[in-house]
């Protein structure tokens, strides 16, 4: 099995979720850049997160904890089965160095071992998306070594796109 990584982001508001793996399960990391997200555009995207087979979802930046609640809650509402049950955690005031490494390392549970790892960005921060995808490459540079990657496979970069549409571009 090889491990997929994608990257989108929705940089300018209304913001809306793109699916990363269309079908498959999937560990997300949520990078929030954008501090004016309304509840309801929260809500929305956190209902999207859960109903495109996310199963573990990272929170990281602008009201993190909030974002962990609401996919939590939403999760709750969906009467997702256990089976099925979404791990999620938030990461405030940690370098994304760290939780690039927790999202890439530390997100099997029970019987669910990542294979697709996504990362969707809200709102803008160059720097910040720099730092991420420097970090996914550390990682992906050491796929040929045996054991590195999350479940020993090669890694395979998707590419990124921009949730308002067109397609995904390499990167």
């Amino acid at each position: 099995m090889s491990n997929r990584v994608s990257i989108t982001k929705s940089e300018t508001a209304p913001h809306h979720y793109v699916a990363p793996f269309q079908g498959r399960d999937y560990v997300l990391l949520l990078v929030v850049s954008d501090p004016n997200i309304s509840p309801a555009v929260q809500r929305a995207i956190s209902q999207d997160i859960i109903r495109t087979g996310c199963r573990y979802a990272l929170a990281f930046g602008c009201a993190c904890s909030t974002w962990d609640d609401s996919i939590d809650l939403v999760s709750i509402e969906a009467e997702v089965p256990e089976n099925r049950f979404v791990m999620t955690t938030w990461h405030e005031d940690e370098p994304i160095e760290d939780v690039v490494d927790f999202w890439w390392w530390n997100t099997a549970f029970d019987d669910f071992v990542p294979g697709n790892f996504g990362v969707f960005h809200i709102g803008s921060n160059l720097s910040l998306e720099n730092r991420i995808r420097d970090r996914i490459r550390y990682h992906q540079s050491r796929e040929a070594e045996p054991d590195t990657a999350p479940n020993g496979g090669p890694v395979q970069l998707l590419g990124t796109s921009e949730a308002a549409g067109g397609p995904p571009s390499v990167s």
